[in-house]
């Protein structure tokens, strides 16, 4: 799930599966892993975030922020194939570090509002049209007509 990009700190609690120039896809370590041992024993009792996330490095600074996290592997790797496609071939014609960051920030923010737009424009709609049929099964008018309101 794409998420409003925040300020995170790198910790030892996350493994790197992926990286380039500009993203980091980081596991949750304890979580899938093959031996078993203290360390995965105790995140998989006490910890219940997500298993994966993916954050953007500035390259001039260690700050770094949170764009993405799931809980599959599947749902983050698709992110990745997302950020690969659609944000790394611009990226490489930006010079400026600012105007990268900018981008970025503004490319994930507008993906969020975006889910959460069409999220609320669903329901709208699909209540709107419910109440549109009993309006004209109420008074008997025909289809073809508009209802203004």
């Amino acid at each position: 799930m794409w998420v409003k990009p925040s300020e995170v700190s790198v910790s030892g609690l996350w493994s790197i599966d992926r990286a380039n120039p500009y993203f980091i896809l980081q596991r949750r370590r304890g979580h899938d892993e093959r031996h078993s041992g203290w360390t995965s024993f105790i995140f998989a009792t006490v910890d219940s975030r997500n298993h994966y996330r993916i954050l953007y490095k500035r390259s001039d600074s260690e700050i770094y922020y949170l764009l993405a996290v799931a809980n599959t592997k599947e749902d983050i790797e698709g992110h990745w194939k997302w950020i690969e496609i659609n944000i790394m071939p611009t990226l490489e014609g930006i010079d400026v570090v600012d105007d990268i960051s900018d981008f970025v920030q503004w490319k994930i923010q507008s993906l969020c509002t975006e889910a959460a737009y069409e999220d609320v424009g669903d329901f709208e709609s699909e209540k709107f049209k419910n109440e549109t049929k009993k309006f004209y099964k109420l008074f008997n008018m025909p289809i073809d007509e508009k209802l203004v309101i």
